[in-house]
């Protein structure tokens, strides 16, 4: 394919438009979560919006590390963008703790930010990342090299982030770089809005 910035061998991410065809839902018909404060949630209003979804570990300097920088872009595309942080292992401390949680709690869950309960997700099958596992397990090269031996599935680490236009395409980010992911965000934002690959 073509290499370089924007080519088929970019590196950086994956890209995956699921067939209408082989799934049931997209990513904005899923539903009945919970935040991490207990409050009722569904993906429907992430219908229209270029969506971050950022698996992040269940501990404060994890959440203390990305919550100022997405709480940032959440405030620089507040018509465009919506962010939801995935705690994606078991807490030792609960989260409500942590400095930066209390520092943006009015923010949170308010508009465009959102933060969901801790879970574990490589031992509960998490609707969320079960949901990205089967579009992406279509793309089988790319998935045998993300499974270990023991079948876990490491393409769901808490470095890997995911971007979802307004139809709900995906792609798929393999580390967590602030400047790649804002200039994606812009790119989804200027071209996303088509149906087709």
């Amino acid at each position: 394919g073509m290499g370089g910035p924007g080519g088929n061998d970019d590196r950086r991410f994956r890209e995956v438009y699921p067939r209408q065809a082989s799934r049931p839902k997209v990513f904005y018909e899923l539903e009945g979560f919970t935040t991490y404060n207990g409050k009722h949630m569904d993906f429907d209003d992430t219908e229209g919006y270029v969506t971050v979804i950022a698996p992040v570990k269940s501990d404060c300097e994890s959440m203390d590390e990305v919550l100022p920088y997405f709480n940032h872009i959440a405030e620089v595309y507040p018509y465009a963008l919506e962010v939801i942080i995935f705690p994606i292992t078991p807490e030792t401390t609960p989260i409500t703790t942590c400095p930066s949680i209390k520092k943006y709690a009015r923010k949170i869950g308010n508009g465009r930010l959102y933060i969901m309960e801790p879970s574990d997700v490589t031992s509960t099958d998490h609707v969320v990342f079960s949901y990205f596992r089967e579009q992406f397990a279509a793309d089988e090269a790319f998935y045998a090299s993300n499974t270990d031996e023991t079948g876990l599935d490491r393409s769901f680490d808490p470095n890997h982030m995911f971007l979802l236009d307004p139809v709900g395409n995906i792609k798929m980010f393999f580390e967590f770089d602030k400047k790649q992911i804002r200039e994606q965000i812009e790119n989804t934002m200027n071209h996303g809005y088509d149906d087709s690959p």
